[in-house]
């Protein structure tokens, strides 16, 4: 396998994702800018690591010497993916990241025609929400193609990482829309299939974000971001295997036609654990760049990979019938 990187390798999806990788085989170089944490992951692993943080070009020109592909796993992806989209393109490297925020996906969507020039490959947004239910909706759109609105709805009932919530605080920060309010995955959707009418709706059992989206405004003044923060490092742990084992979580999706709504394509698919998902749909999508199976150029998941591959693993259909009650952009 050609060299590659996973940056943000310390936090809790990058130390999943160096753990499968390893199970596998592979042996990526880990970096990010903790260098105790590091050594630590790559002595556990016995991996090559490299430390660096993302304020000097030349620093991650360095770093990137020899590198085919890097996947950033360090959020809030609106703070790493900037630093990292630009070396990547400027020293001819792949990007990928799980990251699942709006403002992210567009810029990197953007570049399409800079990253055909220089011979690079662009895949934002592959851990599970955005992956999914991109294919998810290109699935059913492959069936109704005449079809002019979609709906997404999920169920999310997962424990949240330290991770996740600070990302919320970070795009609280730079104005942006609310982490879970669908603005990537409507992007990407959007993208996918050309249907212009979606909209997106969540229902989440846990209520820490909401509390977040409550109190945003608060979160603007600097001192009270950095108090909140290390509350975070110090009081949110790792979810654990048994609060994974009784997680469920569900994306449906729903298209139709302003002609014939009678008609309408509905499934609904489940999994248990979103950064188990995370880690094998990141994966792919590194083994299927690395293999050269994707031209040069900036796409969503569904554009690169075959959407029944990405649902065949590790989702299935779900078959409970108990009702769901879904709000839109969690208010």
């Amino acid at each position: 396998m050609k060299p590659w990187m996973i940056y943000g390798a310390t936090g809790f999806i990058g130390k999943l994702i160096v753990a499968e990788a390893a199970r596998r085989g592979y042996q990526p170089i880990l970096a990010g800018r903790d260098e105790l944490a590091l050594m630590h992951l790559a002595d556990q692993w016995d991996f090559e690591y490299r430390v660096f943080d993302l304020q000097y070009e030349k620093k991650i020109k360095d770093q990137l010497s020899g590198i085919t592909l890097i996947l950033n796993c360090a959020g809030p992806f609106v703070d790493t993916a900037p630093a990292l989209l630009a070396a990547a393109l400027k020293y001819g490297c792949h990007y990928l990241d799980v990251g699942a925020e709006s403002p992210v996906l567009e810029s990197s969507l953007s570049l399409h025609l800079q990253a055909r020039e220089q011979g690079v490959v662009i895949l934002p947004s592959v851990g599970f929400e955005v992956m999914a239910a991109d294919a998810l909706a290109v699935s059913l759109y492959h069936q109704m193609p005449q079809a002019t609105h979609l709906e997404l709805s999920f169920y999310i009932k997962n424990p949240l990482s330290a991770g996740l919530i600070k990302t919320a605080l970070s795009l609280i920060r730079h104005n942006k829309q609310f982490v879970l309010n669908g603005g990537a995955t409507a992007i990407s959707v959007k993208k996918s299939t050309g249907i212009k009418n979606i909209s997106v709706s969540y229902y989440i059992e846990k209520t820490a974000l909401k509390r977040l989206q409550r109190f945003r405004i608060l979160f603007k003044i600097p001192f009270i971001k950095v108090l909140c923060i290390r509350y975070i490092n110090r009081n949110i742990y790792p979810p654990t295997n048994e609060e994974m084992q009784l997680s469920k979580n569900v994306i449906n999706a729903r298209v139709f036609s302003d002609c014939e709504e009678s008609l309408a394509i509905e499934k609904k698919i489940t999994t248990q654990d979103i950064y188990q998902y995370s880690v094998k749909s990141s994966l792919m999508a590194v083994e299927h760049i690395l293999a050269d199976k994707v031209m040069p150029g900036a796409y969503t998941p569904a554009e690169v990979i075959d959407p029944q591959v990405i649902l065949a693993f590790n989702i299935q259909e779900n078959t409970d019938q108990a009702p769901m009650v879904f709000v839109s952009d969690m208010e």
